[in-house]
């Protein structure tokens, strides 16, 4: 069964206030490469993300909550660090992202 992701008026005003746009959340829940982590009712999913501007791919990290089987919500997302991008990229089979 396909995950399904829910926003809400919060999910929002925490992406703003950390200056993620939506698009890139939904680009890492919907990549194919993704280093996912669910513990308990917590689940993070990173992936690398096209940065049209600096022509490079960036990692970033969305953090979600677990309502019911496979339906969760987007409570945040941050950019990696570099040190977190490198490890989540060898993660991924190694190479640079």
């Amino acid at each position: 069964m396909r995950p399904s992701y829910r926003w809400d008026d919060t999910t929002y005003e925490r992406l703003a206030k950390a200056d993620i746009p939506g698009w890139v959340v939904q680009a890492v829940l919907d990549a194919e490469r993704a280093v996912r982590r669910h513990i308990g009712a917590s689940l993070q999913i990173a992936a690398p993300v096209r940065d049209w501007a600096a022509s490079d791919k960036v990692w970033y990290v969305v953090a979600l909550i677990e309502e019911r089987d496979d339906e969760y919500l987007v409570i945040g997302a941050r950019m990696a660090d570099p040190d977190e991008a490198a490890t989540l990229q060898q993660l991924l089979g190694g190479g640079t992202p």
